[in-house]
């Protein structure tokens, strides 16, 4: 979603194709979404610095941009005028030169290392097993059943840890998708034991908006049904 030539609308696309197949197979799955809580300003440079390294990024330029954002000062505008400035130190500030870029190839570093490929908590597209979806700071992740669903929460926990990130209580929600019966099951088994991402619990919702379109636990009717009304 953010590569050059690419737009965040294939996400999209990629997430409802899975919806739709598991759902006409009469399968239950749990989508999750994390977001990152002040992604910029939050993130390590030596971090940025190793990824950009990592990918084959120029020595010098590298060095310069760290020399560049080595010394951040922030200040913050209000409704009464701006504040002082003060000293944020080495970090990828937001706005800053190449800053988006590199904060999510950062992130993208973090996930693939902990998200193995075609691992035991990833839902398949037929032979494909579908990787965590990633946009600037949101990230969106299915699950075949609680079980993996715990296991993709304790995984994205140790991202955000060893990022030095934390996230958004708020916006790290689920929502069930399935047949009734799945989901009566799933609900009541979270009621007994809350699905944990750290020292939180990931809250169960019945809708939630990623990248501005709106998903539902009754699946792609609800949401035709939704914009209709709307």
């Amino acid at each position: 979603g953010g590569q050059p030539g690419h737009r965040s609308e294939e996400h999209v696309f990629s997430l409802k194709s899975i919806i739709a197949k598991y759902r006409s197979q009469g399968k239950l799955m749990i989508i999750q979404t994390s977001d990152i809580a002040k992604f910029f300003d939050k993130e390590l440079i030596e971090d940025a610095i190793l990824t950009s390294m990592k990918r084959g990024a120029n020595s010098k330029a590298c060095r310069l941009w760290y020399e560049l954002n080595r010394g951040t000062q922030i200040r913050v505008r209000t409704g009464v005028g701006m504040t002082k400035y003060v000293e944020a130190g080495a970090l990828v500030g937001q706005g800053t030169i190449a800053g988006a870029l590199v904060s999510q190839a950062v992130l993208d570093d973090g996930i693939s290392g902990v998200f193995a490929p075609g691992g035991q908590d990833k839902l398949n597209y037929g032979s494909v097993p579908v990787s965590p979806l990633i946009f600037q700071d949101d990230v969106i992740h299915g699950a075949g059943g609680i079980k993996e669903a715990r296991l993709a929460n304790d995984k994205m926990d140790i991202v955000v840890k060893s990022l030095n990130l934390r996230l958004n209580q708020d916006k790290t929600v689920c929502l069930v998708m399935g047949t009734t019966k799945q989901k009566v099951k799933v609900k009541r088994e979270l009621e007994a034991k809350p699905l944990m991402c750290g020292n939180f619990e990931t809250q169960l919702k019945d809708q939630f908006k990623w990248l501005g379109q709106i998903l539902l636990s009754g699946g792609l009717s609800d949401y035709v049904s939704c914009k209709v009304a709307v």
